[in-house]
């Protein structure tokens, strides 16, 4: 077939020049430059498509705006070069704000074209029919049926249709979660051989990786916290075992609401309550209970798959919010699976929910069957593609989605909470004196900025 050559074509593409404006208004928001200074800004960007800017046409740029009350331009005193630095005016800054309305008209416009294309270059139409169903039903506040959602996780996670589905679900986190990216930060209190012995937990008595109890003291976490909470962390979690002291908690949540100041959440993941429980920790300054019917429960793990439901009911009878992922997640599990676990999430209210994946342990049951060949974890377009169905089925009843681990494909696939855990680890076999596998907050909200959200906010 002859090559066909579209160098000349729009359809090629080509420089955004039009856009020049509010890109230098970007780079001058954060502070005063030299024209090179912003020349150099400018050719980091994809703008050009690694073409050199046009210099000549880049100060002409500024002049006009200059002329136009945008920018201020002085020379530099003691320089004979004619050196000239740009600052943003009052009325620069008025301006700016008002291109993030324009541009966002503008990817408004831009997506329902690309749709209109895609669907033209033979996309599955039935597919993105699905999508925007399975869309407005969770955007009304209902619960979307489960062949629906099966369906969407039944394409594959590399396939167009995959993607189409990413890019929808991150058009509905802009509205949903008003485009807030957040950070979940999650302290392991303690670790001790548990009797449950779930197969994928390093705590497992029976697996003997966890030989003798090991506890955070709590001046330890209240620093750890008030660490979090500086570097920007929206909640902070108190992870204890299963039988950690309901007492004792409540103290630690005291002394946390006490010492660490700030507009954080407090999150408890521990054993199972009663609604008596959920109104102690509300009182004490709880606002968050993570709980979850597992995948597999009753079989790979020691709990009934009733108790595991009466607290989700406690916790849905109570003041406190839910947060519930599909978890843990490993590439055996089938769509049917998926879905029974994400409707119940959605059934029992929670407001935050995602997808975790397995970390095969070493010495775990799910860890020597899986073994640590390429296919023994759920891969990360798997992981995305079922965030982003978690993302279309929570809709406005579920606005935060959590992924883990993190990956910018799941964020850019409509995920908006990262996750940053230390001290006592289910998914590793030793405690975590410092941030697990060296990603702390810094990093997540690094990662949450390049996926494009806004971070802090409620």
């Amino acid at each position: 077939m002859e090559e066909l050559d579209f160098a000349g074509c729009a359809c090629a593409g080509g420089t955004l020049q039009r856009f020049v404006q509010p890109v230098i208004m970007g780079l001058l928001a954060h502070g005063a430059q030299h024209g090179y200074a912003l020349l150099q800004g400018l050719r980091a960007l994809p703008l050009w498509e690694g073409a050199v800017p046009d210099q000549t046409g880049v100060y002409r740029l500024l002049k006009s705006m200059e002329a136009r009350g945008l920018l201020t331009a002085a020379e530099e005193a003691g320089l004979t070069t004619g050196r000239r630095r740009y600052a943003l005016t009052e009325r620069g800054r008025a301006c700016l704000a008002q291109w993030e309305t324009t541009l966002e008209d503008y990817r408004r416009t831009l997506d329902a074209t690309l749709m209109l294309v895609r669907e033209a270059n033979h996309m599955d139409r039935a597919f993105t029919q699905l999508v925007e169903r399975v869309a407005r039903e969770a955007l009304a506040g209902r619960i979307p049926v489960a062949a629906d959602l099966e369906a969407l996780l039944e394409v594959p996670a590399d396939s167009a249709e995959a993607a189409f589905l990413g890019r929808r679900a991150r058009d509905m986190a802009r509205q949903t979660a008003k485009n807030h990216g957040r950070v979940w930060s999650a302290i392991g209190v303690d670790c001790r051989p548990c009797p449950m012995n779930c197969g994928f937990c390093s705590f497992g008595e029976k697996w003997g990786l966890v030989r003798a109890p090991q506890e955070w003291s709590a001046p330890r976490i209240v620093e750890t916290a008030r660490r979090f909470v500086a570097q920007g962390a929206y909640w902070v979690t108190l992870r204890t075992t299963e039988f950690y002291s309901l007492e004792k908690l409540l103290d630690l949540v005291r002394r946390l609401r006490r010492e660490v100041p700030g507009s954080y959440r407090v999150v408890v993941n521990t054993g199972e309550l009663e609604a008596a429980d959920a109104r102690a920790l509300a009182a004490a300054g709880v606002n968050v209970v993570y709980h979850t019917l597992r995948l597999g429960e009753g079989e790979t793990t020691g709990f009934k798959t009733a108790t595991r439901l009466d607290t989700l009911g406690t916790v849905r009878g109570s003041s406190l919010d839910l947060a519930h992922l599909v978890e843990p997640v490993g590439p055996e599990h089938g769509n049917k699976e998926l879905v029974a676990v994400l409707l119940t999430a959605l059934r029992y209210e929670a407001r935050l929910c995602g997808v975790m994946a397995r970390i095969n342990v070493p010495g775990t049951p799910c860890g020597d069957r899986a073994g640590t060949g390429p296919d023994a974890e759920l891969s990360p377009q798997r992981l995305a593609q079922i965030a982003a169905v978690t993302r279309l089925a929570g809709g406005v009843r579920t606005p935060d989605i959590c992924v883990h681990p993190p990956t910018l494909q799941a964020l850019n696939w409509g995920a908006n909470v990262l996750v940053v855990e230390t001290g006592a680890v289910p998914r590793d076999v030793a405690e975590s004196d410092t941030d697990w596998r060296a990603f702390g907050v810094e990093d997540a909200l690094s990662l949450l900025l390049e996926a494009g959200y806004a971070l802090g906010g409620d």
